[in-house]
């Protein structure tokens, strides 16, 4: 039997048999709407549901994060960024990672650590978290700054236990010598941000901002001298390799050194490093005798402890990022932090995002 032949027969039914038809389906549907609350009520009072799938875990490192700061000690490395995130790696090789819980959705701007346990971050609004259990727990905590700006830039444990120094907007300067919990401000307010500090030894000091901005105290912060900048373009951050020798780095590929303590300077033109890229962060390799900083574009820059001879190059061609600060993890690898953060070898660089 055809289709045709199937319609025909439908039409060939006998009047009663229709009207049965329609009585039946007129009185199952007067009962249905009762029929569907109940089945509905049964559903959701015996009937537990089951997962379809696995649910989907986002990584732990995210394209969008900004994990603008890094510290490593021993095997353990941390990154902090935006949105209060903080991650930490135990593996010694920074591929499995482990978000923190820290309370609070300011941008931080950077980390640093004693050892495993103590650890303490800065950032916008004057926040700074401490930890003394290795991040499972951050306690906030409450610092009078200025009215009108309180980024805190950067932040850097000090050679005694528990000391700690952080630097920010309006002139910051603070100085913490229990792990964080106390701070004290160390200089008067000025109109000028300050972009990070080292300590060079337990009484040299010296910090890098705006405008070539330098200065340098020799008393363990009770007071503060300026010194002359070879360059006017704004520093972001300064290493030491030993109490003598030391490297500031700054915007449009300045690079400034000194042999002496930080009591002068000089700067490299950018027809000798071979960059004019911002430069955002710097550190000594002591396995290689050599300076290394990082900074936009992916850009990097080596240069030789004397600083006679310098090289550069891109850490990936894919990577255009901006890397805000570098660190050693030993054996020649590097964690780098910025817009991508990731790690190399000096040839290789993998990023961290989707770990």
């Amino acid at each position: 039997m055809n289709l045709s032949q199937f319609e025909g027969q439908l039409g060939r039914k006998s009047p009663l048999a229709r009207g049965t038809g329609r009585g039946l389906t007129a009185r199952a549907m007067g009962g249905a709407p009762w029929l569907l609350i109940a089945g509905l009520l049964y559903a959701g009072l015996f009937i537990k549901p089951e997962a379809a799938g696995s649910a989907v875990v986002p990584p732990s490192i995210e394209r969008r994060d900004l994990l603008l700061g890094v510290a490593v000690q021993d095997n353990t490395v941390w990154l902090a960024g935006n949105f209060g995130k903080i991650l930490r790696s135990d593996d010694g090789k920074g591929e499995h990672w482990t978000v923190q819980v820290t309370g609070t959705e300011e941008h931080l701007q950077d980390i640093d650590a004693w050892d495993k346990d103590h650890a303490v971050a800065v950032g916008n609004g004057g926040t700074i978290l401490v930890t003394t259990d290795g991040g499972g727990t951050w306690q906030p905590i409450v610092v009078e700054l200025s009215e009108v700006a309180n980024k805190l830039m950067r932040v850097k444990t000090g050679p005694d236990q528990g000391e700690a120094w952080a630097v920010g907007e309006m002139g910051a300067i603070l100085h913490s010598t229990d792990f964080g919990r106390h701070w004290a401000l160390m200089r008067p307010a000025e109109d000028v941000i300050m972009s990070d500090i080292e300590v060079s030894n337990p009484d040299d000091l010296l910090v890098v901002g705006e405008y070539g901005r330098m200065f340098h105290s020799r008393d363990h912060g009770r007071s503060w001298v300026a010194r002359q900048s070879p360059s006017a373009a704004s520093l972001t951050a300064i290493r030491f390799r030993d109490r003598l020798h030391g490297v500031a780095v700054g915007l449009d590929g300045a690079l400034l050194w000194t042999a002496d303590g930080g009591g002068t300077w000089n700067a490299v033109p950018p027809s000798r490093s071979g960059n004019v890229q911002h430069l955002f962060g710097v550190s000594w390799d002591p396995a290689r005798g050599e300076w290394l900083a990082v900074g936009a574009k992916g850009v990097w820059v080596a240069a030789a402890a004397d600083m006679d001879r310098f090289a550069t190059g891109r850490l990936s061609a894919l990577d255009l990022a901006a890397h805000t600060e570098i660190a050693g993890m030993g054996g020649g690898r590097w964690v780098i932090a910025g817009a991508s953060p990731g790690s190399w070898d000096g040839k290789n660089w993998q990023t961290l995002i989707g770990k």
